[in-house]
């Protein structure tokens, strides 16, 4: 199965890389990658590290827009790094986030209503409109029947750890003592 690197952050000044994935404190260590590039600290700013073009209009560059060439020197020279947790509790923190208190409209339009639509038996027209009480059973079904989205793709399907050569891979429960 071929792999995306959208996930990917290329930061040439310090000859870093890291995959980010979603519910395994990307937010922390996104900002912690652009305090590094620039030399300053960025908590202010943390809101804004998920915004479209945000980190590209400071210098951190995608992996998979790089051209081939520039892709394999980079594999080769930087020092290249992902965080990973528990999948089954990250699983968890993704339903939290985007669907038990049904106040994520963007992921109860794009998700919730598709969802409750193809598992749940006499579902309201309330709840077919909505999508905004999706119980976990069904998430869960709706996970492991192979819809993706990057809140709750596989790792391999996000950062490719099978093809490339992590020098570090730390762990959530362990963060501060990977960290360093």
């Amino acid at each position: 199965k071929h792999c995306k690197t959208n996930q990917i952050l290329v930061d040439d000044t310090n000859r870093i890389m890291f995959c980010f994935i979603p519910k395994v404190a990307c937010s922390s260590w996104k900002t912690a990658l652009l305090a590094l590039h620039e030399g300053k600290d960025f908590a202010e700013e943390q809101p804004l590290i998920h915004e479209s073009g945000f980190l590209k209009s400071r210098g951190i560059k995608q992996f998979s827009l790089l051209h081939s060439y520039e892709k394999v020197w980079r594999l080769y020279a930087y020092s290249k790094f992902m965080i990973v947790r528990d999948p089954l509790e990250r699983l968890v923190s993704a339903y939290r986030n985007k669907f038990e208190q049904g106040t994520n409209s963007y992921f109860n339009q794009k998700f919730g209503r598709h969802i409750i639509q193809q598992y749940r038996a006499n579902a309201s027209a309330h709840e077919l409109q909505e999508g905004d009480d999706v119980h976990f059973d069904e998430f869960i079904r709706f996970v492991v029947d192979g819809n993706a989205e990057p809140h709750w793709n596989t790792y391999q399907d996000l950062c490719c750890p099978c093809q490339i050569h992590y020098d570090a891979i730390g762990m959530v429960d362990t963060l501060q003592e990977d960290s360093s």
